[in-house]
């Protein structure tokens, strides 16, 4: 809850699904309303991008306001 503590206010969190099939990566179910919201998203590994495009294209069919990557 570091982010609280430095923002001084309540941080919400919310969950993307995603699974591999031979098909490639699937899972659009989000836990967590985004709907107004400016989402944050956090990737410890990301090397084609792939899986933050697709969490970015959800995000925003669920309204999210903004969407960053760190």
């Amino acid at each position: 809850r570091l982010l609280e503590t430095t923002l001084e206010r309540e941080v919400g969190m919310a969950f993307l699904e995603k699974y591999r099939e031979e098909s490639g990566l699937l899972g659009s179910a989000i836990v967590g309303d985004v709907g107004g919201a400016n989402v944050l998203i956090y990737d410890d590994l990301i090397s084609t991008g792939k899986t933050v495009l697709r969490a970015s294209e959800v995000l925003h069919q669920k309204k999210a306001r903004s969407v960053s990557v760190l």
